[in-house]
């Protein structure tokens, strides 16, 4: 029993069909009817925003669920129960793969699962949204019906006359009556308890297919003004303090940035005098050492040495050359044979310079030499 309003209506298993309805207010069922447009017919109004919520159920007819019971360990927890029923229910049915299957723990060891056709439960909720209803709960009809343990009960909803039994619930057809135990014996549900057992639904205790794939988008409510004021607050204070991060390491490489130019400043000084000013101090540094022969814009002594001797051998290849800061040179030589190097080498030491080499060949069997040259 719940407090809430409640429209209850059949779940369509065809487009256009006319649909049954029932519209429950403290526990009594208020209107019901029959039609195309079961809202426009109650003069019914499912607005979120009126202050009694309303809870819209749709019931599902017998020949299109299948509601099992399944008995499992009660030290498992509901969600372990829940899941094991509804791999039990899987692997009972015969279309596996084309099931839509949800489970409600019950009281002790008990879990009801309830199984339909993907398909027909998405072109059902299609339907009934086309006329303005989005239901909460689709659940089987059957599910609402009490029974006892010795005694079957037959309900007819209109839509749908099923028999239900303590733990199964079937369609009341007579060929399957005959292989239900104790459904020729069923008590038939009158009009007045029908509707009394609407009026006492817990939404909370039935099975309810709108779930998973098929569970209902909500709407979020708009946010009260205070609320509004405090995520606005955080929004800024979140901006200021996007900004700062980056404003922190800035204001760190400025600081670290001017003491290195106050560093190079006083090396710089130390040669040039404390004239010297940090803008044309590199520039100055850079003629001096053009003055004084040295520095990278000199083609030092003995890299001229070993381009001069090359010249004399045109057979011998310089691949690379490379300056070290202290005065050696470091050059590849190639050539096809390694007697074509050696005059070359030979030609650096009569100028009067140290060499090393060390000869190797590449891939392709050309003579190489690492050679390194110091002027004496």
């Amino acid at each position: 029993m719940t407090d809430d309003r409640l429209f209850i209506v059949e779940f369509p298993e065809e487009a256009g069909a006319s649909l049954y309805w029932w519209v429950v207010e403290d526990a009594s069922v208020i209107q019901h009817g029959h039609g195309p447009d079961p809202l426009s017919e109650a003069g019914f109004s499912i607005d979120p925003s009126l202050p009694e919520p309303t809870t819209i159920i749709a019931l599902a007819a017998s020949t299109v669920t299948h509601v099992r019971w399944h008995a499992l360990e009660q030290k498992l927890t509901d969600k372990q129960r829940t899941a094991a029923a509804i791999a039990e229910a899987q692997q009972a049915s015969l279309d596996q793969d084309q099931l839509h299957i949800c489970a409600l723990p019950l009281e002790g060891d008990q879990v009801a699962t309830v199984a339909i056709d993907p398909a027909k439960l998405s072109q059902g909720l299609v339907h009934l949204q086309s006329l303005g209803i989005d239901p909460d709960i689709v659940t089987p009809a059957g599910w609402l019906i009490p029974a006892g343990e010795d005694q079957a009960v037959v309900a007819d909803f209109g839509f749908d006359i099923l028999v239900r039994g303590e733990r199964w619930i079937s369609p009341d057809e007579p060929a399957l009556r005959a292989h239900i135990p104790g459904a020729d014996q069923a008590v038939r549900l009158s009009n007045p308890d029908l509707e009394n057992t609407l009026g006492l639904l817990n939404p909370d205790q039935v099975l309810n297919l709108r779930a998973g794939h098929f569970v209902k988008k909500t709407k979020r409510d708009a946010l009260p003004p205070i609320q509004k004021k405090m995520v606005t607050a955080m929004i800024a204070a979140l901006l200021v303090i996007s900004l700062l991060i980056p404003i922190i390491p800035l204001s760190k490489y400025h600081f670290a940035a001017s003491d290195a130019d106050a560093a190079a400043l006083s090396a710089a000084r130390s040669v040039l005098g404390p004239e010297a000013q940090l803008r044309t101090a590199a520039t100055q540094l850079d003629q001096r050492l053009i003055a004084e022969s040295r520095g990278n814009a000199i083609f030092t002594v003995p890299a001229s040495a070993i381009f001069a001797v090359l010249q004399k051998h045109p057979n011998v290849s310089l691949g690379s050359i490379e300056y070290q800061s202290n005065g050696v040179i470091l050059a590849s030589l190639s050539a096809v044979r390694n007697e074509d190097i050696d005059p070359v080498l030979t030609g650096l030491q009569e100028l009067g310079f140290l060499i090393t080499a060390k000869a190797r060949q590449d891939a392709t069997g050309t003579s190489l030499a690492d050679v390194t040259v110091r002027a004496p």
